[in-house]
């Protein structure tokens, strides 16, 4: 379990990356419960290819993880790269509209 506080900057992948918990419920990312965790994690960049699976987000103070829009696509135009969240779950998180 890795407790963020607002403090923390939120992780930022930019290229292939694959985060897996072996564990069942044993890779929980929670924000800070006096403070809030803003967001934990930030995909972006045409080489994003990132795959996490079986990690809990809880209680962050903004939209858990971010894909930006350009995640994963190059301008050379091959196709895009995947993000691909298997076994996830996000509780209490104040993302926005579409967020979690």
């Amino acid at each position: 379990q890795v407790t963020k506080t607002e403090r923390d900057n939120p992780i930022v992948l930019r290229s292939a990356l694959q985060l897996s918990c072996i564990s069942r419920g044993a890779c929980i990312i929670m924000g800070d419960q006096d403070e809030g965790g803003g967001g934990f994690v930030i995909i972006q960049g045409a080489r994003a290819k990132v795959r996490l699976q079986g990690i809990t987000f809880l209680n962050a103070s903004e939209t858990a993880v971010v894909v930006s829009k350009k995640a994963g696509l190059s301008k050379d135009g091959n196709p895009a790269l995947e993000q691909v969240f298997c076994e996830c779950h996000f509780f209490s998180n104040n993302g926005g509209e579409g967020g979690a």
